[in-house]
């Protein structure tokens, strides 16, 4: 299997560069596998040409690559976005663009903590009910001794699938009781609705909330089944209010989702 690093963590691919490491170290000696990693040691090494055969060996051989990628530094040192690109596929150097990137994926990486007991623990619920067609996340929120506890599910339409390619693997997600695939051409306000009516047997669920985008549609089916409904808002305004909150708590390690890979990636 030959291929350039990619800007999606926490998938198949980084999977296999922790196993070809434990290869490489000598912690599996009875692997069959021979990785053969070509990349930068590290981000500084980038701005001295002569270190970039560490990434691609084939430029000390083949003139045409050895212009391209010069020219591609050179359209890079423009633009945070091309350098992205540069350091990722050009330099084997996972990187993102800090003035755009919503978390870190350090910080990402750190909300995979275990889960103190929670049995019968106060939680809020949260639905984001994108489209029909689409994906509806639902979790509810625990807070204990300074941290919050996020557990999440997300049903996906599977026409979703069939139009779009997600640079995920979403089928692994659903696996580990991630996720749900909907056979059907639309997700009906049923399933978030029954995610939370099983999971009030284990938890008390004081309140569910959503944007006012799909409130009115999943109105009706809560208030018949007796669950809360909270209509919150959503935009610049509100997101400006709690982004310092948000920020802090991804910092900190104070966010956790446990192994969920699915969280990750949308973060």
């Amino acid at each position: 299997h030959l291929t350039t690093d990619g800007y999606v963590r926490g998938s198949v691919l980084d999977d296999r560069k922790i196993l070809a490491q434990a290869v490489l170290n000598g912690e599996k000696p009875n692997s069959r596998m021979l990785p053969f990693i070509c990349k930068l040691d590290s981000d500084e090494e980038v701005n001295d040409p002569k270190n970039w055969p560490k990434a691609n060996p084939m430029i000390l051989y083949y003139k045409p690559l050895r212009t391209e990628i010069h020219q591609h530094w050179e359209e890079a040192q423009a633009s945070s976005e091309v350098m992205v690109e540069f350091m990722t596929k050009r330099m084997n150097r996972p990187s993102q663009d800090p003035t755009t990137v919503a978390v870190k994926w350090d910080d990402i990486e750190a909300t995979n903590q275990p889960f103190p007991e929670l049995e019968k623990a106060t939680c809020v619920g949260a639905i984001d009910f994108a489209d029909v067609r689409d994906f509806c996340a639902v979790g509810l929120l625990f807070k204990k001794e300074g941290k919050y506890y996020f557990k999440h599910h997300t049903f996906i339409c599977a026409e979703s699938l069939k139009i779009t390619k997600f640079k995920f693997p979403i089928h692994e997600a659903v696996e580990k009781g991630l996720a749900t695939i909907i056979q059907d051409n639309y997700i009906d306000e049923s399933y978030p609705l029954q995610w939370f009516m099983d999971h009030a047997k284990d938890y008390r669920i004081i309140n569910i909330a959503t944007d006012s985008f799909r409130f009115k549609s999943l109105k009706r089916e809560f208030e018949e089944a007796g669950a809360p409904l909270t209509q919150v808002r959503s935009g610049p305004y509100s997101h400006n209010r709690l982004s310092s909150m948000v920020d802090k708590l991804f910092a900190s390690h104070n966010i956790v989702f446990g192994d969920d890979m699915m969280m990750r990636w949308y973060c």
